[in-house]
């Protein structure tokens, strides 16, 4: 059954030929009601194009417009307040008829109305102490448009095509809040509930949905879906929190931090160990008087640094001073006499006997130096030079001796074909040889140097210019063969070119064109050559309701099709139970693709909840069961001494009621179990029934009057923390003013605040990094520098580290400078989205002569609280160089404005810090 009647009938006239405008009469059995109408774009009305009419009454009439020939597409809705509407779609063409045309509306309310659920999703389902999680559902409508009514719901009138829809949510079975949401027929909506979580173990959170009884429906049921979330314990006992336990330096003092467990969370303690200036003194060593101070390092009172008493002058001549019994000795004054030197002037002097040469050297008579702490020392070198006039040599320099020098010209020639070339440039042009050479001062007697000019060894080789058809400038040309290529057949001839080489004698090879290399059944010369080449014949398409599939085939290497059969669409056809409605379901072919065309149904449920809920079962309705009220009936009370209250001056009374099944409710009618227990003068002797009984300063409590203190009076009494209300700084509201959260410090002022009702606030910690709080050693690498130069010092989180080493740091005289950042940058720019993700690139070098091990690198934004992002630990070769990207999730809340991304760079305790701006819009 390819197409099922849904709301009206179209009444077609076979072989007859009428024009448009088509009239339209529809009546309702309820009154007055609204008729809306557009036309459509398309076949099932998803796209509406104008309205052609808008009525209200009963009847409703309207006119299909004169669109001219072929069938016409549109969109009737019929509606009515407190009544489940109609969307009708009508397709007319000249066959239609022009009318008019009737037919009656019957409005109806729907039965059982539930509004059911999609999913429902848990943001967490293994929260921490005191976050919050979201519990989001995604709920439907309780009505559909049907398959074969108009598809689009316009704007204008969602409000009669909509349900609304309570929806209540339940932490652990107890109700928390509840939400009312307008759905439109056949969409979904998402309703989010937050919750803190306040307590560890199992969270059982559901979420209820009921129709609002918004006249649409005349009984609805509860539908409802649950999640879960466990959260567990961080500690339930001290031990736990051991990982907490550290020692650290405060100043010159060693605390301890101790782990605790409060609240399920691990929390510090602190307390104090000793003072390392107790360790201080002063001693003799040596000739020196010797004092060391001592220091908190690494958690331990460590030496941190000496001081001298040299018993020195710092005189040299006077002697050395030494220390005896903290006493300074003098010294003996220094002799400098055996530094004495004589005095030379004269050519014959001895050991160079040269008597061309002057032989000098100055008297000298040594001193004691206080600058260098030693006796002068003399130059004993004796100066040996050239002197014409003191001595008669020729000359003292290399200038005073004259330079020998030489020039000759060689002209290339032809030989034959063959140019003769002295200077090897191909050219047939001359060549100058030029020569010279320095003489020297030799002993005070001037060299005599020899030049060469005589010809070079020439070059010889084939030359244009003396008549050669070809040299090494000019090569011979290819014999040509690529005009030859070609198909023959399927098969495809390749010729290539012949080199000519420009032979012995200065002339050129004449070759022939060779065989050529042939390509059998050659993509050039066939049609295909696999299948593939044939897919532009491949396609899918109906045959009545069987989906056919052609298939492009090579076959000797010519295309051709060949057709197959894929699924007959009718074997699809289906009939089952949904709950308790028995659906029918037709398959046919559209777009070589078998589909749902058509589909219907009853729903087995007449309806009528006091003789139960019938149901489908194997294709069979079933009866329900009769419903009994009598656990809902209620006996009267009428007495002072009623239980529970067990106030025998209040009157008790409540009405006897009888409990009946309601079809309007679809429930059985619930009795008021309150029991009304007023304080009662007349009937139960109380002393007073209002406040007003007890005059102006008292109240009535338990039918009993009371004269109370309140919030404001200045007496901290009952449950009262503080007074005065709304006051700062309140004495009574003392708070601790120091605490860690994590490695940060966290302090605050020693009293809170007191709110309107006279309970004490605290105020919030303000965190900051601090050395010697919260287990914090350092913030940066010179936070831990111990003067050592054999060590290697670092910061890493916020702890000292020392190690020594022996690689390339002791050849760099600043360390750092063996990690080089090449490049910081943001895949997205410096502009970034709260709530997006901010991609780092990152690129830098190991300029150290080893490798580079336990790399790391860490990015974070300070003052938002974002994850820092931290890669490593890694392997950098020496020379070698790396590239990283690193992303920084935003969080959605983040305030805009400029912000700093820190980027660090560790290894083995060197660190690189480099600070880029981003804006957060």
């Amino acid at each position: 059954m390819k197409k099922y009647m849904i709301f009206i009938m179209m009444i077609l006239l076979a072989g007859a030929a009428y024009a448009y405008p088509v009239s339209m009469v529809i009546e309702s059995l309820d009154g007055d009601f609204h008729t809306t109408v557009y036309t459509c774009a398309d076949t099932m009305c998803y796209d509406l194009e104008e309205q052609t009419a808008d009525t209200y009454g009963n009847p409703n009439n309207y006119l299909i417009p004169d669109l001219g020939s072929g069938v016409r597409y549109s969109a009737e809705y019929n509606y009515k307040e407190c009544y489940l509407p109609w969307a009708n779609r009508k397709d007319t063409s000249p066959t239609t008829g022009y009318g008019p045309w009737h037919y009656t509306v019957d409005f109806s309310k729907g039965s059982g109305c539930a509004s059911r659920f999609n999913s429902i999703d848990i943001s967490d389902d293994t929260p921490a102490y005191a976050d919050t999680v979201t519990v989001s559902a995604e709920i439907m409508s309780s009505h559909v448009i049907s398959d074969q009514g108009a598809q689009s719901i316009p704007e204008s009138i969602e409000d009669y095509y909509s349900s609304v829809v309570d929806v209540y949510f339940y932490v652990d079975d107890q109700y928390v809040e509840q939400k009312q949401v307008n759905i439109v027929f056949g969409e979904t909506t998402t309703v989010e509930f937050e919750h803190e979580i306040s307590h560890t173990g199992q969270y059982n959170f559901s979420i209820w949905t009921k129709m609002d009884n918004d006249c649409k429906c005349t009984s609805s049921y509860w539908q409802h879906r649950y999640a879960y979330a466990e959260v567990e314990e961080e500690c339930t006992q001290d031990s736990d929190c051991n990982y907490l336990d550290n020692d650290y330096c405060d100043a010159d003092d060693v605390y301890h931090t101790e782990g605790v467990c409060e609240n399920y969370e691990c929390q510090t303690q602190e307390s104090f160990v000793e003072d390392c200036n107790d360790y201080d003194t002063s001693y003799c060593s040596g000739d020196d008087i010797l004092s060391e101070d001592y220091t908190c390092l690494m958690a331990q009172c460590t030496l941190f640094s000496s001081s001298t008493i040299d018993c020195d002058d710092g005189l040299y001549c006077n002697g050395e001073e030494t220390c005896d019994a903290a006493q300074c000795e003098s010294g003996t004054p220094v002799d400098c006499s055996a530094n004495d030197i004589c005095g030379i002037a004269t050519c014959d002097n001895d050991p160079d006997a040269n008597p061309f040469t002057w032989d000098y050297r100055e008297e000298f008579v040594s001193e004691c130096d206080e600058s260098t702490d030693s006796c002068t020392q003399g130059d004993e070198t004796i100066s040996f030079e050239c002197s014409t006039a003191n001595c008669g040599a020729e000359c003292e320099l290399d200038s005073d001796c004259d330079s020998n020098s030489c020039e000759e010209s060689y002209d290339d020639y032809c030989e034959g074909y063959e140019l003769v070339d002295y200077d090897g440039d191909r050219i047939k042009d001359s060549t100058t040889v030029s020569a010279s050479c320095e003489n020297t001062c030799d002993s005070c007697v001037c060299t005599d140097c020899a030049v060469d000019c005589s010809a070079p060894a020439p070059y010889q080789y084939c030359s244009i210019e003396c008549g050669a058809e070809c040299d090494s400038q000019n090569p011979c040309d290819d014999t040509d063969c690529d005009y030859l290529d070609g198909c023959v057949g399927d098969d495809y001839y390749d010729y290539a070119d012949v080199e000519n080489s420009c032979l012995g004698s200065c002339e050129c090879e004449q070759n022939s064109c060779e065989s050529p290399i042939i390509f059998e059944n050659d993509p050039r010369c066939t049609e295909c050559q696999t299948d593939d080449d044939c897919d532009y014949l491949d396609e899918d398409y109906c045959e009545s309701d069987t989906v056919m599939h052609k298939e492009g085939v090579c076959q000797d290497y010519q295309c051709t099709v060949m057709v197959e059969e894929i699924e007959e669409c009718d074997y699809l056809d289906n009939q089952y139970c949904s709950g308790s409605e028995l659906i029918f379901e037709d398959y046919s072919c559209q777009n070589a693709e078998c589909v749902v065309t058509g589909s219907g149904g009853f729903d087995c449920n007449d309806g009528l909840y006091c003789n139960g809920e019938e149901g489908c079962e194997v294709d069979q309705c079933m009866p329900g069961e009769q419903v009994d009220c009598s656990s809902n009936n209620k006996d009267e009370i009428a007495t002072c001494d009623n239980d529970p209250d067990n106030n025998p001056f209040t009157w008790d009374y409540r009405e006897e009621f009888v409990s009946e099944c309601d079809e309007i409710t679809d429930s059985c009618t619930q009795g008021d179990e309150t029991i009304s227990s007023e304080c009662s003068t007349s009937k139960c002797d109380a002393e007073c029934e209002t406040d007003s009984d007890c005059g102006l300063q008292g109240s009535c409590v338990d039918c009993g009057c009371e004269y109370d203190y309140f919030c404001g009076d200045g007496l901290v009494i009952g449950q009262e923390e503080c007074e005065y209300p709304n006051t700062q700084d309140n004495q009574y509201c003392s708070q601790p003013t120091e605490e860690c959260d994590g490695y940060y410090f966290g302090t605050r002022d020693s009293y809170g605040n007191c709110d309107s009702v006279c309970g004490c606030v605290e105020d919030n910690f303000e965190y900051a990094l601090v050395i010697g709080k919260c287990g914090v050693e350092c913030i940066e690498d010179e936070d831990c520098d111990d003067d050592n130069p054999l060590t290697l010092d670092w910061c890493e989180d916020y702890q000292c580290n020392y190690e020594e080493t022996d690689c390339d740091y002791n050849y760099v005289s600043d360390p750092k400078a063996k990690i080089h950042i090449d490049r910081i940058g943001f895949v997205q720019d410096e502009f970034v989205k709260a709530g997006d993700e901010l991609t780092i690139v990152v690129s830098f070098k190991n300029m150290g002569y080893c490798e580079m091990k336990s790399t790391k690198i860490e990015a974070f934004i300070p003052w938002i609280p974002a994850k820092s992002r931290r890669l490593g630990p890694m392997s950098v070769n020496a020379d070698g160089e790396i590239t990283k990207d690193l992303i920084i999730e935003i969080p959605e809340h983040t305030p805009p404005g400029f912000y700093d991304v820190r980027l660090d760079i560790y290894n083995q305790g060197l660190r690189r810090t480099r600070h880029r701006p981003i804006f957060v819009y």
